[in-house]
């Protein structure tokens, strides 16, 4: 269970909050691609674009690069001061998977799976969560992939 009472504002940054931004100021540590495909770029600026509206949906094929997608978003949303925000994966292989990509990346994250976390960073303000919601329909569900949550 996340203790809530961790939880913090983040103290005020000059991070940027563009995700296509951000993408290009992370390293890349681990043999990542250096550049965004142009489905990658569209999508997160189709969302930058429209980050204030209550729902957002970022719909990618399989293979098309979600998981970098969502990783920026979720950071764009850390820089900006957001709190609690999740990056859902529907399997633990999705988790790590996940989890190795921000790692490439340079990303400050947290994961969560079987109800332990791997550092505060999440109950602290300062990362976001990689969490898997496992189910026994997502577990054989192939097209359930990603969501990013937040309030």
């Amino acid at each position: 269970m996340v203790d809530f009472s961790k939880l913090s504002r983040p103290k005020s940054k000059s991070a940027p909050t563009d995700p296509i931004e951000i993408f290009k100021k992370t390293p890349n540590t681990g043999g990542a691609p250096n550049d965004l495909w142009k489905g990658q770029a569209d999508a997160l600026a189709a969302w930058d674009r429209a980050r204030t509206d209550n729902d957002n949906l970022i719909i990618l094929n399989t293979g098309a690069g979600k998981s970098v997608v969502g990783l920026m978003v979720a950071q764009s949303l850390i820089n900006e001061g957001v709190e609690n925000v999740l990056f859902a994966c529907s399997t633990i292989d999705l988790v790590e998977q996940t989890a190795r990509e921000a790692e490439k990346r340079g990303l400050s994250y947290t994961t969560r799976t079987s109800g332990s976390s791997s550092n505060d960073g999440f109950e602290t303000g300062k990362s976001f969560c990689i969490y898997g919601l496992f189910s026994r329909a997502a577990r054989s569900s192939a097209s359930l992939s990603i969501a990013i949550l937040y309030p």
